[in-house]
């Protein structure tokens, strides 16, 4: 990761610079690439402290969650109770439908790009009429049979929509990467307002919705928890197709 360091004087330039990274802009002219000595140390701290903790740690005699006689009791359960049928049908249904999907299916669902969170999401469609604005994530669905959406729960508006653009850009030069976010109508009518009293607001605080980098977030929690299920799928089962989707998905 390239890190940003500042040349004598330019401290007071924050103001400067947070206006260019939210209007899309990268580095300023004044600022070149490299770490610097106080990051540098913090970091060095950082680790020390981690290394410090971890020497006290105890020492696993298996890197797994379940006792020894957990397999046997688990399938006796599968072959007697209507229960663990069920729930064993269902784990490897869902084993299947991963093992079974084209090629690029990890790297699709578990982006490079940073997921965004579902904090203060408000359906632009909607809002005001149907629902209110920042009402979270209980305001949209998702599945992973259609993974590059969401849907408001309220009016059945599906995101992303051109309609809806995410016009608004923010660079994160150190990391690379680049944001989106949808803007209001207000905020679209009156692009120097950069005060957040035109956006709509979560807690007090103004917010701006990203569906692309929601759909992102949901993405990655299904394949945490697809990990999970491959692996349990595995260790009942022995088929190795889930055991290698299984490294697939922690290797990404």
């Amino acid at each position: 990761m390239t890190a940003v360091t500042q040349e004598p004087g330019a401290a007071d330039r924050k103001t400067e610079y947070v206006d260019a990274v939210t209007r899309g802009q990268g580095l300023m002219p004044w600022q070149v690439p490299g770490v610097s000595p106080e990051e540098t140390a913090f970091r060095g701290e950082m680790e020390a402290r981690k290394d410090a903790m971890l020497a006290g740690r105890v020492q696993l005699e298996h890197p797994v969650m379940v006792g020894a006689n957990a397999r046997e009791t688990i399938l006796k359960r599968v072959e007697t109770t209507e229960w663990g049928a069920d729930w064993y049908r269902g784990i490897i249904a869902q084993a299947d439908i991963l093992v079974a999907q084209p090629d690029g299916y990890v790297e699709a669902m578990i982006p490079d790009l940073t997921p965004a969170n579902p904090y203060g999401f408000t359906c632009p469609k909607c809002v005001g009429d149907k629902s209110q604005e920042a009402v979270g994530s209980s305001l949209y669905r998702w599945s992973n049979a259609a993974p590059d959406q969401i849907q408001c729960r309220a009016c059945g508006q599906i995101y992303p929509d051109p309609r809806f653009p995410e016009t608004a850009v923010l660079q994160a030069p150190r990391a690379g990467q680049t944001f989106t976010f949808y803007l209001n109508e207000e905020e679209r009518a009156n692009p120097e307002d950069r005060s957040g009293k035109l956006a709509w607001h979560w807690v007090g605080h103004p917010i701006h919705v990203s569906f692309t980098g929601i759909i992102r977030a949901e993405k990655v929690l299904y394949m945490r928890g697809a990990a999970n299920t491959l692996a349990f799928a595995y260790w009942l089962t022995g088929n190795s197709e889930y055991a290698e989707m299984g490294v697939a998905v922690l290797e990404r």
